[in-house]
């Protein structure tokens, strides 16, 4: 199986870590020659092949099975959108990977961060530190956290981007 993954910030690192043993990983991050020199290495290590120049990305999208995009990457731009068959994001990815626990999820335009903090906060004085995972954009992608324990909540701060590319990532 060929992955691309577009975006190579927080999150298309932590889909990189997730596929590196099972697939072919090719990157696409125009940002890539500002990256520092040690992210630099580390990503040519795990990737087949990375590309900085989106004119030379459409060979690469029609060769992938599955295209994980990163949160914030304007799909449109890059030739594609929601709907193309193997588009996925990576709440989708997380959200298959869970095992048990409970999914809050914020979104809006204003207060998201101080408002998943705020239901962390309450949820840990209910349930305890140890059961309490804060990810998404607040910090650690959502990937990182899940399937590690069960019966976990999950306060997970989104953004449009994620949400537009979620079809399986039902939180209550």
């Amino acid at each position: 199986m060929r992955i691309l993954i577009l975006g190579l910030g927080v999150t298309g690192i932590s889909v990189m870590r997730h596929y590196r043993n099972t697939a072919e990983l090719v990157g696409f991050d125009e940002q890539f020659d500002r990256f520092s020199p040690d992210l630099r290495r580390m990503l040519r290590r795990n990737l087949s092949a990375i590309v900085t120049d989106r004119r030379l990305l459409a060979p690469k999208i029609r060769q992938a099975h599955r295209i994980v995009v990163s949160p914030g990457l304007p799909l449109r731009s890059l030739g594609l959108s929601a709907s193309n068959p193997g588009v996925v994001g990576d709440l989708d990815i997380a959200y298959g990977k869970r095992r048990g626990g409970r999914f809050l999820a914020v979104t809006g335009t204003n207060g998201k961060t101080t408002t998943t903090k705020l239901l962390a906060s309450i949820l840990t004085v209910h349930t305890g530190r140890s059961k309490v995972v804060v990810a998404g954009n607040i910090g650690t992608p959502l990937l990182n956290e899940v399937g590690k324990k069960s019966n976990l909540y999950y306060v997970v701060e989104l953004s449009s981007f994620q949400l537009e590319l979620a079809r399986t990532f039902r939180p209550r």
